[in-house]
């Protein structure tokens, strides 16, 4: 678990319980929302007990209320070991706090520690602010040299 501030904290969502799939209804409607889709908690819940992808939550320190989400799915292919970031979505009033870029950080740190080369963002998942946000983090626009989308490359692993 890391400690993001007094206020909240980043952890590996490692189980669900009924509050967990409380707090991901309240997260899957915020994302429904913004992109004019329906998520379905229990969907979401069903991908976090997936062993394929972690998941990693920030809570409120005094509530342990999940007000942010994010998942990474481990990739293999061929020579080139990467990981893809899945599903960030941080509750709109708690957004600009640090709590997406805390995510994303442990998110790249396990993607580092596993020995991926690249961490990825699927196209749909960069509109508006949030490319300048995966922009400010060091992703960059892969597409021109045959990458899906956005990626950052991680320390570990052998380069090509």
């Amino acid at each position: 678990m890391s400690e993001l501030s007094s206020e909240f904290y980043v952890e590996h969502l490692d189980y669900v319980d009924a509050s967990v799939v409380d707090d991901l209804g309240v997260l899957a409607r915020a994302l429904g929302s913004e992109n004019q889709v329906t998520v379905d908690a229990h969907r979401v819940a069903a991908m976090i007990e997936d062993e394929t992808a972690q998941w990693f939550a920030a809570r409120e320190s005094d509530t342990n209320r999940i007000v942010g989400i994010v998942g990474l799915a481990t990739l293999r292919l061929l020579n080139d070991p990467g990981s893809s970031l899945e599903n960030l979505v941080v509750l709109p009033e708690h957004r600009r706090r640090g709590l997406g870029t805390a995510l994303v950080e442990q998110a790249k740190k396990r993607a580092d520690d596993s020995l991926s080369n690249v961490l990825q963002l699927r196209p749909q998942t960069i509109n508006g602010d949030a490319r300048q946000f995966f922009e400010s983090l060091g992703f960059v626009d892969s597409t021109e040299k045959g990458h899906v989308g956005y990626i950052i490359n991680l320390p570990s692993g052998p380069r090509s």
